[in-house]
């Protein structure tokens, strides 16, 4: 009898319906003309897919189930396998044992994978485009074979996609390395201003928009080299100036009991830093009387805000 056998490790005992669940799926227009058994033998998910009796699948109807059949297989590995494959890498290429760890990069991992096919969200790793990737390896495999071995296939066939899971295995580890780092070096900020005594009352910190601010004392006036070494009512031009450390040590050196963040826009990165270091001390301020000359009118949205 004339079909495509497919084989899945089952140790899952799921594995083997989730590939046929695919296959119903991609292959429901084609039910009278196709027929989808399965059967188990111990680790393993044999999935018969075969001609009814009486019925021949000629050309181009073949190539139409084949090509069915290896988007089925993309859809499942895609779904089902990908997980277990990123674990395996990290665990394996990478030497990641604690399972936290693992588990914080497979979610760096999945801000690339799962990204949804919209224009503006798109990427070259979107999940569409590395189902594409499986499915056309396996159409180029079905054409000289009627067997296939899903195992098999990820070992010996699917380089391509390995490699690509790789790829963001190891931007994922950057990303978690560089996250883990900051939040090592926000706790050390965090306990120097939990220590330190506190040298002025209030600050105000004035965001007039990009990397422009200024730092006010309590009184309204910019922060001079009599409260620091330094002068630090400036804006910064020179893209290459970390003004973030610059702001944040200011802070930290002048030791408010109170820091006014003034700001239109609450989300910049360090504003975020600066929240997260000085923590219930820190309040942010969206429109007042005292950040209006400066900053101007609040936005449409912050008008609609309760």
């Amino acid at each position: 009898m004339d079909g495509i056998t497919i084989t899945v490790m089952a140790s899952k005992e799921h594995s083997g319906i989730a590939l046929q669940a695919h296959l119903e799926r991609l292959l429901q227009a084609y039910a009278g003309k196709i027929r989808l058994e399965t059967e188990h033998f111990g680790e393993f998910a044999q999935i018969r897919c075969e001609r009814p009796s009486k019925t021949v699948w000629k050309e181009p109807l073949r190539m139409i189930i084949q090509d069915k059949i290896g988007s089925a297989i993309a859809a499942y590995i895609v779904q089902e396998e990908e997980l277990e494959l990123l674990r395996s890498i990290i665990m394996t290429d990478f030497a990641y044992e604690d399972e936290e760890e693992v588990a914080k990069i497979v979610q760096y991992c999945g801000s690339m994978l799962n990204t949804q096919d919209d224009p503006e969200l798109a990427t070259d790793h979107s999940r569409k485009r590395r189902e594409q990737l499986i499915a056309q390896e396996v159409g180029v495999f079905l054409k000289e074979n009627v067997t296939i071995n899903i195992h098999g296939l990820l070992q010996f066939r699917l380089q391509g996609y390995l490699e690509e899971l790789r790829e963001i295995v190891e931007y994922a580890v950057d990303e978690y390395l560089m996250d883990k780092q900051y939040q090592e070096f926000i706790s050390l900020l965090k306990y120097f201003v939990f220590i330190q005594d506190t040298k002025i009352p209030e600050a105000h910190l004035m965001h007039k928009g990009g990397n422009e601010f200024v730092i006010l004392n309590e009184q309204m006036k910019p922060i001079t080299a009599e409260d620091i070494d330094e002068t630090l009512s400036v804006e910064w031009l020179d893209s290459d100036f970390n003004f973030e450390d610059l702001i944040v040590s200011t802070l930290i050196t002048v030791a408010p009991q109170r820091i006014y963040i003034h700001t239109r826009e609450p989300e910049v990165a360090v504003i975020r830093t600066i929240v997260q270091i000085f923590e219930e001390r820190a309040k942010l301020c969206h429109y007042c009387r005292v950040c209006k000359p400066l900053l101007g009118e609040r936005s449409k949205q912050d008008q609609l805000s309760p």
